[in-house]
């Protein structure tokens, strides 16, 4: 699932009306879903909403992470895509 679709999903789930909040929250979900912690390559684990300091924890060594997100525009993710689209064919 991309980034974007997360977004309109935690839209839908939840009542924030926070734009940064939403953001946070699909990002987590994203890196939850799509990596693996790199030291045992094992599956992230998401904590409860509002845990202080705490987004991630890998559920086989329990390292634990929180992760930052930055909102961006729908144009500006566009334009970081056609970049590595292009250094990919370079």
């Amino acid at each position: 699932m991309e980034l974007n679709e997360l977004v309109s999903k935690v839209k839908q789930n939840n009542n924030w009306k926070s734009e940064s909040r939403i953001i946070g929250e699909a990002c987590e979900e994203y890196i939850k879903n799509k990596m693996k912690y790199i030291r045992c390559n094992n599956n992230f684990e998401k904590y409860k909403i509002n845990e202080k300091s705490k987004d991630l924890i890998c559920i086989n060594c329990n390292q634990k992470y929180q992760i930052k997100a930055k909102s961006v525009t729908h144009k500006q993710v566009n334009n970081i895509k056609c970049k590595r689209q292009l250094e990919e064919t370079i």
